[in-house]
């Protein structure tokens, strides 16, 4: 597949990530008490005999006195403190691994809503636009409950949005591997980020460590519970059908009505993950629908691993249905699977 992603001229810089610091004011403060007691002490014993009258005595007192309350006083405040700290993370780690997995449900049902609303009748898509814009206010909730701790965990959460980051250019460049005019040159780039992506993982506390472990697998769950689904669907069809969108903000260099009964076009991945049809000149017709009901990235993964990394081939087969609103005109089609699937091939 040609490639439009330039490659990363440098990887980000990994910084890792801080442990509750162990010096503050109290602390600072009771080491320095302490070591005056201890030379109190010392001078007091080296001035004892006949020579040392009563008032130095009671002054050698007095400031021993002090300086142990003051280092009890300052050394009871910084444990206090540092356990305070310690604790408070341990509520913001679990916090945050919460408010996360409530951002990935908002993510989803945005998603969902989003192509229900692609796919809903003129009358419907005013309740569901209502129902969208909740949604993306609760998003902006959900950062925002996450920037609340950032005060506290503020490099864990640093550390996991340069993982995320690196994460995805690692998915943009791993699509470009296969290219032989750059695949040297990304192969070099794919060890850099993934010793990046290692060397920041072993700096975040365990849980996490284990959340990414998790959310790992259920990434790996859901592209298999698509494959499953594009797999049946092909043993339930000898040609699978298949929906594709245009119109709006969808692929549409070409008008659908000029689309011809069992005309070829071919099916690409672009590097954001979205699956354009297009025909024979090259003209972006449509963009494939997800019908697996998991997220479009999975499915577009899932596509690929069913039916090869190549372009696939398709053919039209008619207009489902149009519509119209201020936006625009949208038309659905419907387009028939002619690659036989990868292992088949």
């Amino acid at each position: 597949m040609p490639s439009n992603a330039s490659l990363p001229e440098e990887i980000p810089a990994v910084t890792e990530a801080r442990k509750p610091g162990l010096w503050n004011v109290e602390l600072v403060i009771a080491i320095t008490l302490g070591c005056l007691v201890v030379v109190c002490f010392v001078a007091q014993i080296r001035r004892t005999g006949p020579q040392v009258t009563p008032a130095e005595v009671f002054l050698f007192n007095t400031v021993q006195f002090l300086l142990t309350t003051g280092f009890a006083w300052f050394s009871t405040r910084a444990l206090s403190r540092r356990e305070f700290e310690q604790s408070l993370r341990k509520f913001a780690i679990s916090a945050y691994r919460r408010i996360d997995d409530i951002e990935r449900m908002v993510d989803r049902l945005r998603r969902e809503v989003r192509q229900m609303l692609a796919e809903a009748p003129k009358s419907e898509a005013g309740n569901l636009r209502i129902v969208e814009a909740i949604i993306a206010d609760t998003g902006q909730v959900v950062r925002s409950s996450i920037s609340d701790w950032g005060d506290v965990i503020g490099d864990e959460l640093l550390a996991v949005e340069r993982l995320k980051r690196l994460e995805r250019e690692k998915d943009l460049l791993s699509k470009e591997e296969t290219s032989p005019r750059i695949g040297g040159a990304v192969s070099e780039s794919l060890k850099k980020i993934e010793s990046a992506i290692a060397k920041l993982e072993s700096t975040l506390p365990a849980p996490l460590q284990l959340a990414r472990d998790s959310d790992q697998e259920q990434q790996s769950r859901s592209t298999g519970r698509a494959i499953s689904w594009l797999q049946t669907k092909g043993e339930q069809e000898h040609a699978p059908l298949m929906t594709a969108i245009t119109g709006q903000f969808y692929p549409s260099e070409r008008e659908p009505s000029t689309l011809r009964t069992g005309e070829s076009l071919a099916a690409t991945r672009l590097i954001g993950g979205a699956i354009n049809l297009l025909d024979k000149e090259g003209h972006a017709v449509a963009r494939l629908i997800n019908g697996s009901g998991e997220p479009y990235d999975r499915f577009a993964a899932a596509l690929s691993f069913v039916y090869g990394d190549g372009p696939i081939s398709l053919e039209f087969v008619r207009i489902k249905r149009e519509r119209t609103d201020k936006d625009g005109k949208l038309t659905w089609i419907e387009v028939r699977l002619t690659t036989r699937p990868a292992e088949l091939q």
